[in-house]
């Protein structure tokens, strides 16, 4: 599948070994951020509709990564992590804000032309709207 070299969390696992020997979280912040954010949010879009194993391979990067950048054990929960502390989003929900954000940027001109030329906004007014009666 062409989606595999995208997401190759073999790599991703050597970085975060590297790393780790780091004794500051400091410096850990500083190398590790700047790594996996860019690389989860690279092609992101394009992995709409891929399976559901890939993107937990990429999750499961993003949950290791977490856990370094805070010092919590291997089988620390991380949700919380994510939410309160690191300020990111799930992978799935990640892809879709992508997508909704290419959208949104299309519809308002802001994105390249061949974007903008493939989105197309619909109008419906409320007093075009009707209520079917039930009776």
């Amino acid at each position: 599948m062409w989606l595999r070299p995208l997401v190759t969390a073999s790599v991703s696992f050597v970085y975060l070994k590297a790393t780790s020997s780091l004794c500051l979280s400091r410096q850990r912040e500083r190398l590790l951020l700047p790594l996996f954010t860019s690389q989860v949010n690279r092609c992101n879009s394009l992995l709409v509709g891929a399976p559901k194993c890939l993107l937990d391979c990429l999750q499961s990067v993003l949950n290791a990564a977490a856990r370094l950048l805070c010092n919590r054990r291997k089988h620390d929960h991380v949700t919380l992590l994510f939410r309160d502390v690191l300020h990111w989003l799930p992978v799935p929900l990640c892809i879709e804000y992508k997508i909704c954000l290419l959208v949104y940027k299309s519809l308002n001109g802001e994105a390249p032309g061949y974007l903008c030329d493939y989105c197309i906004e619909t109008y419906s007014s409320a007093s075009e709207l009707r209520l079917r009666s039930t009776d």
